[in-house]
């Protein structure tokens, strides 16, 4: 039978669990020339550290600048912060004129595709022949 070798962590906190042919005998983490690191430990707090990221509310979504101190946030669309009313004013004009354009062009287009259906002959499937 088997001998069951509870989980492990080595030294890079990779887990490792293992099962010998023996009882008694367990197994033992290989050397490694790596260096230690954390038992635990949250990857992306280091990745965001390293890249310079910050929690959502940490900074105006328009113009950048830090959100500190005990200051008002103002939120747009649930999950934009803005450092000012006029920082959020600019968004939201932004983002009407960019839905104004979405909505011309969805009419230009289907125009465009009501004039292609008169111009073209009418087709007869062939299944229905």
């Amino acid at each position: 039978m088997a001998h069951y070798n509870p989980v492990s962590v080595d030294a890079h906190g990779d887990l490792e669990a293992g099962f010998s042919g023996h009882p008694g005998t367990p197994l033992k983490p290989a050397a490694s020339p790596r260096r230690p690191g954390r038992m635990f430990c949250d990857p992306c707090d280091d990745a965001d550290e390293l890249h310079g990221h910050h929690h959502y509310l940490d900074i105006c979504f328009r113009c950048r600048k830090l959100l500190s101190g005990n200051r008002d946030i103002f939120m747009y669309r649930g999950d934009m912060p803005f450092c000012s009313e006029e920082c959020r004013q600019e968004q939201i004009d932004i983002d009407e004129a960019r839905e104004q354009r979405s909505k011309q062009t969805g009419r230009a287009e289907q125009q465009l595709q009501r004039q292609q259906q008169k111009q073209s002959p009418q087709r007869i499937p062939i299944w229905a022949w």
